[in-house]
This record gives structure tokens, sequence and C-alpha cells, in this order.
């Protein structure tokens, strides 16, 4: 990648903004050098300059998603799509593979200071289960962080003190 002044730095981060937007609205097939400077404003020559091509744009957006804010439903929309997406798209499945890595070492450490005694393997099963409940509810249209919490606390209900 190319060293970055300020400048570029808002650039690039106004280009994998507006493919953020586009993913969101459209998905991830509507996320193209062309559509992306086209949403953020920008000539096409800066898409091609700071990306070489839409896969990398696609894994710079994913790992910002995956690994920033949650807290709205867009992304964690985006978090459950990203499963698939993965799977028809080689370049998002180490990110995804990362993000998911993170989440669980984060979820084992948060257990393991509330007083529980957990295995990484039930974090993996956990975070499993919370990415069902959100899915869920984002499909029926209810809170998915409410639901996210009942299935947390129900599953944290079996985990063994430690």
């Amino acid at each position: 990648m190319v060293r970055l002044t300020r400048r570029g730095e808002t650039r690039r981060n106004q280009l994998v903004a507006a493919a953020s937007r586009l993913l969101m609205r459209e998905g991830i097939d509507a996320v193209t050098h062309r559509s992306v400077a086209s949403e953020a404003a920008l000539p096409l020559a800066a898409t091609t300059y700071y990306f070489a091509n839409a896969d990398e744009l696609i894994a710079e957006v994913c790992v910002r998603l995956a690994l920033g804010d949650a807290a709205d439903t867009a992304s964690l929309l985006w978090r459950c799509e990203s499963y698939v997406e993965a799977h028809r798209h080689s370049a998002l499945r180490g990110v995804i593979a990362e993000s998911s890595a993170t989440l669980e070492d984060l979820l084992t450490q948060a257990l393991a200071c509330c007083g529980f005694k957990s295995e990484p393997e039930d974090a993996r099963l956990m975070l499993a289960a919370i990415d069902g409940a959100v899915l869920h509810a984002i499909a029926k249209r209810t809170d998915p962080h409410s639901l996210g919490a009942t299935v947390v606390a129900r599953l944290v209900a079996y985990l063994p003190r430690a």
C-alpha cells in the first residue's frame, strides 16, 4: 500500500465509508471502483490508487465493520451477511476468520472476568448462538441486542464458575 499523507488518509477513509454505505444499501455486488468513486464524489482514479481491486476495498470495509461499532442494526446485519459473502468471495474468508477469532477471544476474556470457567470452544459456540439470534431478530424486525443478551444470559447459566 502507498504511504499516506493526511489528505490521502482522508480520501481513503472517504472511499471506505462510501463502499460501506453501498454495501449496506445495495449489497456486496454493488461495490465497484466506479460506484464507490461516484458515492464518495471522488475521481475514479482515487479508488484505483488506494485499492488494487474491489475485493481489497470490500475486505477493508469488512474489517472496519467487524471490528468496529456493532451498535447499529446495519452493522449487525452486515456481520451476518458477511458469512455468506465469505463463501462467495474468497478474499473475505481471512477477514471473517480473523474478526471471529478476535470476538471469541474478547468473549472468553469477558466470561473469565465475570468468574466463569470457559474454554475457547464455549466462546465459539456462544458467538454462533449470538449471531443466529441477531439474524433471527433482524428478520423479525425486533431488537437484536435484547435477544442477543437473552441468549448470552441463558447460555452463561450452563457454564461452570471458575
